[in-house]
């Protein structure tokens, strides 16, 4: 089957993380005929459907409050402690995902504005995101992927996308002993707040 074939008489198609029409890695029939859809949607072909990742989709329609994890190394450990320590607090359900197990749009039914969702987010993930979370924490951006992003100068753009989506009332969370990541506290919108974990340091600018 023709990947067009399977979404024929859609009105939405909901891709999972490792497929974008914009990665190199991703099978060349199924990136041609996406690319296909977004430039049709672009040029104003109401009949094509929209294309949307399933992090942007759950992000779009969640109730609750999310905090987003992501980074190089260290995003599963940290959103499991982070979902842990939140757990602590009976008052508010916390659900863990993104990277790790269900998918969290299946879970959408379930959440309230109670809850509270901690969500790994990937490098996969973070091009396709339209909105960001409530709370966003970087632990650290070394050079990875670079098969799929080219450079490192363009990884780094890729990660810096969870910092330019924060809300007005979000809250940036950094690794003060990362260079690349203190200097996008400047990334997020006026008057978010921020802070830093690690050794002191100055914040510069991008």
């Amino acid at each position: 089957m023709e990947p067009a074939d399977a979404w024929r008489d859609a009105s939405l198609v909901t891709t999972s993380p490792s497929i974008n029409p914009d990665f190199p890695t991703t099978e060349p029939r199924l990136r041609a005929a996406l690319a296909s859809l977004v430039a049709a949607r672009a040029a104003g072909d109401a009949a094509a459907p929209a294309v949307v990742s399933e992090a942007d989709l759950f992000l779009r329609l969640c109730p609750a409050p999310t905090i987003g994890i992501t980074g190089t190394k260290g995003k599963t450990t940290t959103a499991s402690l982070t979902a842990a320590l939140l757990a602590a607090d009976s008052s508010h359900p916390v659900v863990l995902g993104g990277n790790i197990g269900t998918p969290l749009v299946e879970r959408l039914w379930e959440l309230t504005p109670n809850h509270r969702v901690v969500i790994e987010l990937s490098e996969l993930q973070l091009p396709t995101l339209s909105r960001g979370t409530t709370v966003a924490v970087y632990t650290n951006v070394t050079a990875d992927h670079l098969d799929r992003h080219g450079s490192l100068a363009a990884y780094r753009r890729v990660k810096r996308r969870l910092a330019e989506l924060l809300p007005a009332e979000g809250t940036l969370v950094l690794n003060a002993d990362e260079l690349s990541c203190t200097a996008w506290v400047l990334c997020g919108p006026a008057g978010s707040a921020w802070s830093t974990i690690g050794s002191p340091r100055t914040v510069a600018a991008a």
